[in-house]
């Protein structure tokens, strides 16, 4: 009786998380077997933690249409509608003026529609800032087994910087076709802080820190 009445408990907290669901998430909720002893009971208990994090995934994704009073350089022109997760939209967009949300009459008073040549344009201009954004006055640490005075066993060359700068979180769009060390070098042979310069657009290179570690 008491494993019974525990399959009850876990079968009804799943139907409260799975409220408003339906297709899958309903099935999963209630499959065969549940009233069978202690196993159904995880099973129940094992639904109900699926069909809750299915919802809290649902909420995660959902995003809200807005028209961009302002350009923002790493997001949109002025006029332009696109989708913004709802706390970035509701806390610093719409109060601070940089946005409406899209209702019809939003839209016919704000919304600007550009060239397909134009907007592309302002799409590749939009990527370049983001990229300087993360990349520009950023620090990256490499290790390198190294003597003690300093010298390096190896050396860190360009692509070694690219591929440092990509396990941070930054991919950089030209590779190590991008990445300049500093006075020309094509390698660095020794432990050490450098500025290295690093092409965020086609024209476009930045500055960042790049210090060269003895491994422990």
């Amino acid at each position: 009786r008491a494993a019974r009445r525990g399959v009850a408990m876990l079968r009804a907290a799943a139907s409260v998380a799975c409220r408003g669901c339906s297709g899958a998430a309903a099935s999963a909720a209630a499959p065969m077997g549940w009233g069978a002893g202690a196993g159904g009971g995880s099973m129940a208990a094992a639904a109900a933690r699926a069909v809750q994090r299915r919802s809290m995934g649902a909420k995660a994704r959902r995003k809200v249409d807005v028209v961009l009073r302002e350009e923002i350089a790493t997001l949109g022109y002025e006029g332009e509608e696109l989708r913004v997760r709802p706390g970035y939209a509701r806390n610093h967009l719409i109060p601070k003026g940089l946005a409406v949300y899209a209702t019809e009459a939003n839209r016919a008073a704000f919304r600007v529609e550009l060239a397909p040549e134009e907007a592309a344009a302002r799409g590749r201009a939009r990527e370049v800032a983001r990229v300087r954004a993360l990349v520009e006055g950023s620090e990256v640490t490499v290790k390198r087994a190294a003597q003690e005075s300093g010298a390096l066993y190896g050396s860190v060359t360009a692509e070694d910087v690219a591929e440092a700068w990509r396990e941070a979180g930054t991919r950089l769009p030209f590779g190590a076709d991008g990445v300049r060390l500093p006075d020309g070098a094509t390698r660095l042979k020794d432990v050490g802080t450098y500025q290295v310069s690093l092409q965020v657009g086609p024209d476009e290179w930045v500055g960042a820190t790049l210090v060269v570690d003895k491994e422990a």
